[in-house]
């Protein structure tokens, strides 16, 4: 059995074929449509110092929003409430020892 969509055959025995990737201009109106805190979203945060979580994070581990708190990359600290979700470490989160600066990185949203 083939799946077939505007003439061209996409899936043929379980497989996809002839699938193309999505333009850039498709990739970046779908993501400039994200809200903030939207899953897909990145945003600059830290750890708040009075949580667990003012342990180390490297790239690749994850760390629940009510754990951080939005930051510039100069460390100044938001008034903000907690974000929502799981977010993940998409640099290097030092340990928070009150420095603003070293416990702020780039997180992506992805639950």
């Amino acid at each position: 059995m083939a799946f077939i969509s505007n003439g061209t055959t996409v899936a043929t025995g379980g497989s996809l074929q002839n699938v193309p990737a999505p333009t850039t201009s498709q990739v970046g109106t779908s993501t400039s449509g994200l809200s903030a805190d939207a899953v897909g979203s990145y945003a600059m945060l830290g750890a708040r110092s009075n949580q667990s979580s003012s342990n180390q994070k490297d790239f690749g581990q994850t760390l629940s929003g009510s754990s951080l708190e939005p930051r510039s990359a100069g460390g100044y600290q938001s008034d903000e409430n907690n974000r929502s979700g799981t977010w993940r470490c998409m640099g290097h989160k030092a340990a928070f020892n009150n420095d603003l600066t070293n416990s702020t990185t780039l997180w992506l949203r992805i639950s």
